[in-house]
């Protein structure tokens, strides 16, 4: 998590870097940019989280910026923090709307998430629907 100051705003934002110094990631954040652009036309608005930099640092790794989502956490959080008796109830809508998502990622665009982990989503609670998952990681 960084906080990016500029003459109009301050915001919080995820930034993902390569583990080896000098690699890219430019292809990720084209894949997350696509991802993002796909889920929001079909109802989840903040399926990813939206690309708002890709840059370079001095080691020449290239990184990229995400948007945080208000009020998130991950699954395994927000598992964690709900009551025992209603961890069935939310994994059924969780694993719904997970499954709507990989199931149109992977018809529309040909995308097989193969990193499935409840660090890898977020969870935003809304009235209606109750819940929505995000992918966060491609």
């Amino acid at each position: 998590e960084v906080v990016c100051e500029s003459q109009h705003k301050k915001q919080k934002l995820y930034v993902k870097r390569p583990n080896i110094p000098g690699r890219s990631l430019l292809y990720e954040a084209c894949i997350q940019k696509l991802v993002g652009k796909s889920l929001a036309n079909i109802g989840f608005p903040t399926g990813a989280p939206k690309v708002v930099s890709i840059f370079k640092l001095r080691d020449n790794s290239v990184c990229f910026a995400m948007e945080q989502i208000d009020n998130s956490m991950t699954l395994d959080k927000y598992l964690e923090s709900i009551p025992r008796n209603s961890i069935s109830n939310v994994m059924i809508d969780c694993l719904l709307q997970l499954t709507a998502m990989v199931w149109y990622l992977d018809r529309s665009l040909g995308i097989n998430h193969r990193d499935l982990k409840p660090s890898n989503f977020l969870i935003t609670e809304h009235i209606l629907p109750k819940r929505k998952i995000i992918v966060i990681e491609n």
